[in-house]
């Protein structure tokens, strides 16, 4: 189904500007009658919307591209999997250290309260 759609971009491109570009180079009417025509001098009559139309949609097939969304897809993925592992390991080193502290904390407590005792077991004071 893309492919039918890049064609029928490719010609609506093409008669956009083909059709344009007869319009500006060609003084007289043609037969046909270009001149009444959507595309005639690039569209202007129309704000230059067939001459900028095909190009929002080659712009929008491109970008539409099932291979590019999921290839991008796996790309965020394996990105979110790093920052997860990062910030869980910067998690647990937070915490391993508030651990190792807490600890400490209380080897110092307990060699205060250790000193104020003698080595008879009376409370020094």
């Amino acid at each position: 189904m893309r492919n039918i759609g890049w064609m029928c971009l490719g010609a609506l491109a093409t008669m956009a500007v083909l059709i344009g570009v007869l319009t500006m180079t060609v003084p007289s009417p043609t037969p046909a009658d270009l001149n009444a025509s959507v595309w005639a001098h690039w569209g202007r009559s129309r704000w230059y919307l067939p001459a900028i139309l095909p190009v929002v949609a080659a712009a929008w097939m491109w970008m539409s591209d099932p291979r590019r969304i999921v290839a991008n897809a796996e790309r965020i993925t394996e990105l979110s999997d790093t920052l997860t592992e990062s910030f869980t390991e910067k998690a647990r080193a937070v915490q391993e250290s508030r651990g190792l502290k807490s600890l400490r904390s209380s080897e110092t407590e307990t060699s205060e309260t250790s000193s104020q005792t003698d080595p008879t077991g009376s409370a020094a004071g």
